[in-house]
């Protein structure tokens, strides 16, 4: 097969493009506001999803299209990304939470701390994206039925431990599970 580069488009075709859907769509938005989305993103595609998201939450918030109202439209989005039930996420909390750097976490260490936050950030992981064993493995470097095994010895910690399942439910607590 041929690889074919496609160029990134710059800033300015990002801001023309913007301008010319706006204007179809009849929408009034701050020029400095489409230059800030243009420096955001990298393709267009992502330019007219992040315009439709910014005109619902302006809608939402009553608001105008301002660039006061992007801000906080933006931050918005970053929390909410920050805090999204993925896999890099559980890991980096978990990590925060049990005081242990994420390398140590996914790397091949097996002191007893990072062994048992390697198997609470699998744990949740499996419980809260439903993921499969060999999906998690991959982040770990580890294979499916090592996963299985860590999967099952927090699953009996957690009953036992009253500390760690204090621990446990503050994580889940990140991610707004089971309040």
């Amino acid at each position: 097969g041929i690889v074919i580069p496609i160029a990134v488009p710059l800033v300015s075709e990002i801001e023309r493009f913007m301008v010319e859907y706006i204007q179809q769509k009849h929408l009034f938005i701050d020029a400095e506001v489409l230059g800030l989305i243009a420096m955001r993103i990298d393709n267009l595609t992502d330019a007219l999803s992040i315009i439709e998201e910014f005109v619902e939450f302006a809608e939402i918030q009553l608001d105008q299209l301002s660039v006061q109202c992007f801000q906080e439209y933006w931050h918005d989005k970053e929390r909410k990304k920050n805090i999204s039930t993925e896999p890099m996420n559980i890991i980096k909390i978990v990590a925060q939470t049990m005081g242990i750097p994420i390398e140590e976490l996914l790397g091949p260490r097996r002191k007893p701390k990072v062994n048992e936050a390697r198997e609470l950030a699998i744990y949740t992981i499996r419980t809260l994206c439903q993921i499969s064993y060999p999906a998690i493995g991959c982040y770990f470097n580890r294979n499916h039925s090592t996963m299985i095994i860590s999967y099952k010895k927090m699953q009996a910690k957690l009953t036992k431990d009253h500390d760690l399942e204090k621990t446990y439910k503050g994580i889940l607590k990140v991610f707004q599970v089971g309040q």
